[in-house]
């Protein structure tokens, strides 16, 4: 859980794609959704979590070859990696295209 402006924000995986490794990073990639302490829920979002080098490469790969060929509706990265200061995974937040379920 984390604070934010309006309350505790819990988050529910709702959807793990599966038990295998997703893609060639060997990222485990979740269905999540924000829940505030009152009730309101974000959007459905992809959330990747891997190995730090192989979640960095994912960005810069993305960002290089990827980010400006895509058609406007699909996935994108929406923020920046999240990690523990030297841990050894990270995470990456995708927009979720798609009806969850």
């Amino acid at each position: 859980m984390r604070k934010r402006g309006y309350g505790i924000i819990i988050v529910v995986v709702c959807f793990q794609f599966g038990w295998f490794l997703s893609g060639y990073s060997g990222a485990r990639t979740l269905l999540v959704r924000a829940i505030t302490s009152d009730g309101r829920a974000d959007a459905a979002t992809i959330v990747k979590i891997g190995k730090r080098e192989a979640v960095l490469q994912e960005v810069a790969n993305y960002e290089n070859f990827v980010k400006d060929r895509l058609p406007p509706i699909t996935a994108r990265i929406q923020r920046a990696p999240v990690a523990l200061r030297g841990g050894k995974l990270a995470a990456l937040q995708y927009t979720f295209i798609a009806e969850p379920g």
